[in-house]
């Protein structure tokens, strides 16, 4: 997660200091994400990559243009009518005041 924020914060020339929680995140508490599970998720490429498989782009090409989208559609607007989906799933992911609480 430390990556990925990292990675999120760069494409959005932000600055920040991550906060590491000295427990597990619980469901819809401060440090829950999208990619938290109980069982850590593995991808592993290797057999992919032994018949040719490349990354399209990297991975911080990847964020920094998903970022740009993100932006770019959301301007001027409320992200959860941009992203009705993810809103109804992730809407709870974003109590900042929970989130300074429990820094």
């Amino acid at each position: 997660m430390a990556e990925i924020a990292g990675l999120v914060g760069r494409a959005l020339d932000h600055r920040f200091e991550p906060v590491l929680l000295d427990r597990p995140a619980e469901d819809g508490a401060p440090g829950d994400t999208p990619w938290s599970t109980r069982v850590p998720i593995v991808f592993d490429l290797t057999a992919a990559r032994a018949i040719g498989h490349r990354d399209a782009v990297s991975k911080r090409e990847a964020v920094a243009a998903t970022c740009a989208w993100l932006v770019d559609a959301t301007t001027g607007r409320d992200w959860r009518d941009v992203l009705p989906v993810a809103a109804e799933y992730y809407a709870s992911l974003f109590d900042y005041a929970a989130e300074d609480d429990a820094g």
